[in-house]
């Protein structure tokens, strides 16, 4: 649970250690009142091993006043899984 600009930055910052997002290409969003769907495709980049992965991904967006209030991400995490738990 990530609440607040600090422990946001402390979650990009944890990811950034970690993975480099090769590609973050969106394709299509609706929007419905104070949220925002987003559908897309990513590609990442296991930094420690050169390993990389790709996925289509939805977010979506609860938006207040302007801000970002939640954020939920839909991908395939057994890509992601995988790439963590290689060796190579």
């Amino acid at each position: 649970d990530y609440r607040g600009m600090a422990r946001a930055l402390e979650f990009f910052a944890a990811v950034g250690e970690h993975i480099q997002i090769l590609a973050m290409e969106p394709w299509l969003f609706i929007p419905d009142g104070d949220n925002l769907a987003v559908w897309g495709h990513q590609k990442f980049l296991r930094t420690s091993t050169g390993y990389s992965w790709e996925s289509e991904f939805a977010h979506i967006i609860t938006l207040r006043d302007g801000r970002w209030l939640h954020f939920r991400d839909f991908m395939n995490s057994a890509l992601t899984h995988d790439a963590f738990t290689r060796t190579r």
